[in-house]
């Protein structure tokens, strides 16, 4: 082999080794690359589903908190449904009461009740009153009632001081204890 070969073979072999030399080169690189990114993937796909969660959470508050706003104006809107028709229906409720006390029963009410507090009352002095739109009823019994000088819609009220008794059976203060004990809920009661 002369020296040209010799040269030429080892030209050869030196191409031979750099190549596979660059193309170990290239290949690390490559990999290095193919690494890297699919690194950078990975991560920049949790920064994703990291800002998809945080939008998630933001969306699912606002929701909450828009809901709870909503059902808030929903109750004071049933709140505000429910005073009115308390108000009509205890309305509807004193007319009645006014009807009544043109009626017959009521003239027997009235003298039950002041039979009634006078039997309480036995030998004790006492006083019954009547409510001062009740002219007929304070004629009929003008020797045993007084007139109030406040309205309360009708009944009577009767105080026997020896006992420490007050006997309010007035309208009004009936009517107002079923106005503070009433309530739309359902108590499942039938």
């Amino acid at each position: 082999m002369t020296t040209e070969e010799k040269l030429d073979r080892f030209k050869e072999i030196c191409i031979e080794d750099a190549r596979a030399q660059l193309s170990k080169v290239v290949t690390d690189f490559k990999n290095g690359l193919e690494s890297t990114f699919s690194e950078h993937c990975e991560d920049e796909r949790r920064r994703q589903e990291m800002r998809v969660g945080i939008e998630t959470e933001k969306i699912e508050r606002e929701t909450k908190k828009e809901l709870s706003m909503d059902q808030l104006r929903i109750k004071r809107r049933v709140s505000k449904k429910h005073e009115e028709l308390k108000a009509k229906l205890f309305d509807e409720v004193s007319d009645k009461i006014h009807a009544f006390r043109k009626t017959e029963e009521y003239k027997k009410l009235i003298a039950k009740e002041i039979n009634d507090i006078l039997s309480l009352a036995g030998e004790h002095p006492c006083d019954i009153f009547l409510d001062k739109e009740d002219g007929e009823l304070i004629e009929l019994y003008k020797d045993r009632v007084k007139v109030s000088n406040t309205e309360f819609l009708g009944g009577t009220v009767g105080i026997i001081p020896d006992k420490n008794i007050v006997i309010d059976n007035s309208f009004r203060t009936k009517l107002e204890a079923e106005r503070n004990r009433f309530s739309f809920e359902d108590k499942g009661e039938m």
